[in-house]
């Protein structure tokens, strides 16, 4: 059976990438608007899946 502390880091991690997911989109839309180009020309995520994007994060080779 899982205990209460498991499941609020569980909760804790889901939140805090929710959070990071809202400040990256906030981030993209701002600089897609200042460089008056389609926020998709700027975002990290172009051309990669959210799993794949997550995946090679940090790895020097992606």
């Amino acid at each position: 059976m899982e205990s209460s502390t498991t499941r609020n880091k569980v909760e804790a991690r889901r939140i805090e990438s929710w959070l990071h997911s809202q400040i990256a989109e906030l981030g993209t839309t701002n600089i897609a608007k200042v460089a008056g180009v389609n926020k998709s020309t700027v975002s990290p995520l172009a051309g990669k899946s959210a799993a794949e994007h997550v995946a090679t994060a940090g790895h020097p080779d992606f």
